[in-house]
């Protein structure tokens, strides 16, 4: 009684099947807009756990096998995925990813670095200000697009600059 939607139609594999290994007809157990991967069956075969983008950052879902729900089976930081069930169903491992990424003022000569900026997104092309007091550098805004941003080595408070809606669509990153 699901309904394909937007790309996961278009898109063969988006979603998990369930293809009976003595043949017979697959069933789509999922209908998602984002690439699924990593299924592994829990050890009594009633669902299924599978690594997914759909609610944002990759992270593990359960399908139901008897009437098709998914639902999140984590919700922490980083990236979930290549997920196995123990025998007993009890646990479950798999990898967690956290991409940081940094802008660090080094002094090479002394042998001191500091972090001026850590964060999730992007951060690309820091270029330091003529008198040195501030850095600007692009990152992926809120909106998902990259947009020019500055920050005072002082006062170490990111601003955002553009926010030009035609960046949405320029680079993903």
């Amino acid at each position: 009684s699901h309904a394909p939607a937007g790309d996961a139609e278009r898109t063969p594999f988006a979603d998990i099947w369930r293809i009976p290994a003595s043949g017979g007809d697959p069933v789509r157990l999922t209908f998602e807009p984002a690439f699924a991967s990593a299924p592994v069956w829990s050890p009594d075969g009633k669902y299924i756990v599978y690594s997914s983008q759909r609610g944002g950052s990759r992270t593990l879902w359960r399908v139901d096998i008897d009437d098709g729900s998914s639902r999140p089976l984590l919700s922490g930081s980083g990236d979930d995925d290549f997920p196995d069930i123990s025998a007993d169903g009890r646990q479950l491992v798999y990898s967690n990813r956290r991409e940081r990424f940094a802008i660090t003022l080094s002094d090479p000569a002394a042998d001191k670095h500091r972090i001026l900026h850590e964060s999730r997104r992007v951060l690309l092309g820091p270029e330091l200000s003529p008198d040195q007091s501030e850095i600007a550098y692009f990152s992926l805004a809120h909106d998902g697009g990259v947009q020019l941003f500055t920050m005072s080595l002082s006062e170490g408070s990111p601003k955002q600059i553009t926010s030009d809606p035609l960046a949405t669509h320029a680079i993903r990153v």
